[in-house]
């Protein structure tokens, strides 16, 4: 394997050896300029000097850091809407939640709504959504960022909300 390096590369050393040979210029009968690394017969050949190649050095190439997903984004997430205290009316069905999340989500990365420390509906890849199917009384809201592995990032402040609906209760019939 060493012979066949020592003799790829003497024959490189010997082809740029026949790169660098003697350039003649010549003028021909009709006044036409030749220039050539083999001089021909009875025309007058001068050698030509050629200046040294004009060569500048490479300019440094610097490499940005690549930046590697950090697993340890500090997230911060509050509760908007509703606010602590909110009374949910008797029609309202719905209770549209609205949250602050910041830096914005990663992909993977999703907000569950836990009610009363317990998960409520599905996860959320979105900041303003709806709960439905809330039951009357006091109620605890919390959101909390989840990671693409499960791992929670953050949680918010717990929001008391109170939730008022119809009484469904019968009147007893008189006997």
């Amino acid at each position: 394997m060493k012979i066949v390096h020592f003799l790829l590369c003497v024959s490189l050393l010997g082809t740029s050896l026949f790169a660098a040979a003697e350039i003649y210029k010549s003028v021909d009968e009709h006044g036409n300029v030749i220039y050539t690394d083999n001089p021909k017969g009875n025309n007058k050949v001068n050698t030509v000097e050629l200046p040294p190649v004009n060569t500048q050095p490479a300019t440094p190439v610097y490499q940005r850091p690549t930046q590697q997903p950090s697993q340890s984004t500090e997230y911060q997430v509050t509760i908007h809407a509703p606010q602590d205290g909110a009374q949910i009316p008797t029609g309202q069905r719905d209770i549209p939640v609205s949250l602050n999340v910041s830096p914005q989500l990663k992909q993977g990365a999703y907000i569950q709504i836990l009610l009363n420390g317990q998960v409520f509906g599905s996860d959320f890849h979105a900041t303003q959504f709806t709960l439905q199917g809330v039951y009357r009384g006091e109620h605890h809201l919390q959101a909390v960022v989840i990671s693409a592995s499960g791992e929670e990032l953050a949680r918010s402040d717990s929001v008391t909300i109170y939730v008022h609906r119809a009484s469904v209760a019968r009147p007893q019939p008189r006997s």
